[in-house]
């Protein structure tokens, strides 16, 4: 889906597909926690008790419901700020790109 909508856009798919590959696993879990734990530290002032949080005991959709809140706060921050960097990182590494000289002025 990705590849197609970079063919839309007119950008280069590489990108596009690495960029959906973020939130697969190992990933993935890593940022739903780092999430739910900000959102948390926002929402309540505090770190969430992960021995409380438990999904056999009730199910899921009770988890997901208890957490859906921090969970979407903290989804949006933390998506904000790793977006900010991946466009710091890519204007870096841009700006060296368009400092090497290029082979005409070598050449010279």
């Amino acid at each position: 889906m990705c590849v197609i909508v970079a063919r839309i856009l007119r950008i280069h798919p590489l990108p596009m597909l690495a960029g959906t590959l973020v939130g697969l696993p190992p990933i993935g879990p890593a940022l739903i926690a780092a999430a739910i734990w900000l959102g948390s530290i926002i929402v309540h002032g505090h770190a969430p008790a992960w021995a409380e949080i438990k999904a056999h005991k009730r199910g899921y959709w009770h988890l997901i419901a208890d957490v859906a809140l921090e969970w979407t706060i903290g989804s949006v921050l933390i998506g904000a700020a790793l977006g900010g960097l991946a466009f710091c990182l890519a204007w870096v590494a841009l700006r060296k790109v368009h400092a090497l000289p290029t082979t005409d002025a070598v050449a010279k």
